[in-house]
């Protein structure tokens, strides 16, 4: 049985329920039930498992599942010391094994890919890792290790999960108790000239942080892609963006 597979029993049996993503743009499920996760990760190229107490609680761990034959691999890691990940009793050593595994069968094969990239989503609760992270990726020898901001919901009133180091946080204290986006709201944003993100059921949004997709443009069961990037919901949407962004909710706690 496969290693996800092995994730989703046991997360099941702890009576956790999982949300499936398509990479990190769209949820495609969210279930207590085996085969239905199972089959939502069998859908997409890159499934992203999100481990939540029931009914969309707190989330206690994730995973980032890519297929071996792609250009670029990665490997996704939220902690590096085992005494956090078995507090889940997540596998980590098999993780650790798996990824040393993959990079001795690419210097095998004399290959230069897929490319290893390690990305690690910087917390509160686990930027002391960085440190060890660091050494042990050069040790390893991954091409490339991301250290990358995370978004968090909720931040206006502080939580732990924002770094202490806050070159690795999106959030700012705004001297009045609260937290604030570290950049500058501005009345402009290149993605909604550079592309658009595709549900997993045709709907057309202005871009990956729509998660719920609030902001519908089109469908592609029954428009062509042309006809939607240049339909009046966009026009408008675009025209709202650029007259006022802090109207539109999803550009509230966007990084760009």
């Amino acid at each position: 049985m496969k290693a996800y597979k092995h994730l989703v029993k046991y997360s099941l049996a702890q009576g956790y329920n999982i949300s499936v993503w398509d990479g990190e743009e769209w949820q495609v499920s969210h279930s207590n039930k085996y085969q239905n996760i199972i089959d939502a990760i069998e859908s997409v190229e890159e499934a992203n498992i999100v481990i939540r107490v029931p009914e969309y609680g707190n989330r206690v761990a994730w995973a980032l599942i890519i297929p071996f034959g792609l250009e670029d691999d990665e490997t996704v890691a939220d902690y590096t010391d085992n005494e956090f990940m078995m507090k889940w009793s997540l596998a980590y050593d098999k993780a650790q094994k798996g990824l040393m595994l993959l990079l001795e069968e690419r210097k095998k094969q004399g290959r230069e890919f897929p490319r290893i990239v390690l990305q690690f989503l910087v917390t509160g609760q686990n930027e002391h890792q960085i440190p060890s992270l660091k050494t042990w990726s050069k040790e390893i020898g991954v091409d490339e290790l991301q250290l990358k901001t995370t978004q968090i919901y909720d931040f206006e009133n502080g939580t732990e999960l924002i770094p202490s180091d806050l070159g690795y946080s999106r959030y700012i204290p705004d001297g009045k108790g609260t937290w604030k986006l570290k950049k500058q709201m501005e009345n402009k944003c290149w993605r909604m000239w550079q592309g658009a993100v595709v549900t997993w059921d045709g709907k057309v949004v202005p871009c990956c942080f729509d998660k719920d997709a609030k902001h519908v443009m089109g469908d592609l069961r029954v428009d062509l892609m042309g006809k939607i990037w240049h339909s009046m919901a966009y026009q408008q949407f675009r025209t709202q963006l650029l007259e006022d962004r802090s109207q539109i909710e999803i550009c509230r706690n966007c990084s760009e």
